[in-house]
């Protein structure tokens, strides 16, 4: 028992068979999966660099990112992660006005979580960077009016939309 527990240690568990199966059936959908997300996150990157109340996209597919044409060379697809940062305004400083989006958003899902299929949002300062000092947070780029969106393969409508309604909201 010694040495599988030690084995178990370095090599992860075992999965039970209807978690392999889950598995199993889940890779049969991954391209497809992975191939709608790029789409969606490209296609959402562009609405939103040109809307008004946010003050600039971060994606490796857009041409306003620095590294736009090294991503161009080494990617098949850009991902589907994407950050935008908000403009403040009379109403609300950036992070207020951050988390008034994530809040009003009715498609996507403010968790912080990966993987599935529905797209979630998060503020970086409450989540992921909660426990940067300031000086950390700069030297990394992290600003208070940062959303992280981890877009999923709903209709792409459907996604511009509710981030739009959330946006005019601020």
């Amino acid at each position: 028992m010694k040495r599988v527990k030690a084995l178990g240690k370095y090599h992860g568990g075992c999965a039970d068979p209807f978690a392999a199966y889950l598995l199993g059936r889940s890779l049969k959908t991954f391209e497809l999966r992975v191939h709608r997300q790029n789409e969606n996150a490209f296609a959402l990157a562009q609405r939103l660099e040109k809307n008004k109340k946010v003050r600039r996209v971060i994606y490796p597919g857009l041409v306003s990112h620095p590294q736009f044409q090294i991503a161009k060379k080494q990617m098949t697809g850009f991902g589907g992660m994407v950050t935008m940062e908000v403009t403040s305004s009379r109403k609300y400083p950036p992070v207020e006005a951050a988390a008034k989006v994530c809040d009003n958003l009715k498609v996507a899902v403010n968790a912080m979580s990966l993987g599935g299929v529905e797209t979630l949002v998060s503020i970086p300062v409450y989540s992921s960077h909660v426990f940067m000092s300031d000086e950390e947070l700069k030297r990394h780029g992290v600003t208070a009016g940062m959303i992280r969106i981890s877009v999923g393969v709903e209709g792409i409508e459907d996604l511009i939309e509710d981030f739009e309604q959330a946006l005019d909201i601020i």
